[in-house]
């Protein structure tokens, strides 16, 4: 697996990071919308849920790259389009991660 040079990795990453919290924030607007909870940065989701966020959040990540046809050029350089799946979803990966490790920790203060 090669990965592409920091030039054109940084930009995917944040495009993803970016991707993952606004479909993070979608999900939270439903949940608030349809369960009626005051805040709506206070639910939780299943570990299961977290996983389907964050795939959800690389294919979104995959088809952005797809249609600025990025992965074309980065095919010219060696890079396959399976690590730019992987690197597209790696943000909401690590994302959901942390959520649940703050939210495991705020559970356990209070």
């Amino acid at each position: 697996m090669r990965i592409p040079d920091r030039v054109f990795t940084r930009p995917l990453l944040v495009r993803g990071l970016l991707i993952w919290g606004a479909s993070r924030a979608c999900l939270a607007v439903v949940v608030w919308l349809m369960s009626g909870l005051e805040d709506p940065l206070t639910f939780a989701v299943t570990a299961k849920a977290a996983i389907w966020i964050a795939v959800v959040a690389g294919v979104l990540g995959w088809l952005e790259l797809r249609r600025r046809h990025e992965h074309l050029l980065l095919a010219n350089l060696g890079v396959r389009e399976r690590t730019l799946g992987l690197l597209a979803a790696a943000p909401g990966l690590l994302g959901e991660f942390v959520v649940a490790v703050v939210g495991a920790g705020d559970a356990a203060r209070g």
